[in-house]
């Protein structure tokens, strides 16, 4: 990581071999590695029983230090591969940007058939008028109407519907959303169930609660 201060840190012998554990340094801290914590963890199984079962446990904070402790070997690898933390809303909408980019090689791909740069699920409905902009991602039964545009960047979730000149670009729209007509949604997250109506606009970084009802100002 170029600047690995909002992960927990791993510093390692030349070997791979774990020398120490360390959680988010503050800026006054000097940086030793910029290795993190993250990942697919392997532990024997017998070690399983170190940790306490009559409590929370930290893996980072307690049980991989307390293993380097008592002279357990632990080892690390530094994998070369596309990464991201998608503890945020924002991560987590950055992270499917960058699968519709291309940017993840996953062996898993959308459901459905690819189409102009775009992947449609079964019963897609696309209305006279409406257009896909690739790249996106549309889920089964999703029906676009007349003059609605979707994309570029788009993920939505089966059961959709995206009313009548609608604009949705650069935003996740999760199952079973209603979008109004002249609807404009850009670079947002919008749970399942959320109903938004007539001419309501979503800006960037707005993050919708699942079944929440989105009315324009009056």
């Amino acid at each position: 990581m170029p600047d690995p201060r909002a992960y927990g840190l791993v510093e390692t012998e030349p070997d791979g071999r774990l020398r120490r554990f360390r959680e988010k340094p503050t800026s006054d801290e000097e940086i030793t590695t910029n290795a993190i914590n993250a990942g697919i963890y392997l532990i024997d199984a017998t070690l399983l029983a170190r940790i306490p079962t009559d409590r929370p446990v930290s893996i980072e904070r307690e049980f991989f230090p307390r293993l380097i402790e008592d002279g357990i070997p632990c080892f690390g690898f530094e994998a070369a591969t596309y990464w991201r933390d998608i503890g945020s809303p924002a991560a987590y909408l950055a992270g499917q940007m960058e699968l519709l980019e291309g940017r993840v090689k996953a062996a898993v791909q959308p459901a459905g058939t690819e189409r102009d740069g775009s992947w449609l699920d079964t019963d897609v409905e696309v209305a006279p008028g409406a257009v896909i902009e690739p790249p996106c991602v549309l889920g089964a039964g999703v029906r676009l109407e007349p003059d609605s545009r979707v994309g570029p960047y788009a993920v939505v979730g089966e059961g959709t519907r995206i009313g009548r000149r609608a604009r949705l670009r650069r935003s996740v729209v999760w199952e079973g959303v209603q979008v109004g007509a002249d609807a404009s949604l850009t670079e947002c997250v919008i749970g399942a169930g959320v109903r938004i109506e007539t001419k309501v606009t979503i800006g960037p970084g707005a993050v919708i609660e699942s079944g929440a009802v989105v009315t324009a100002d009056r």
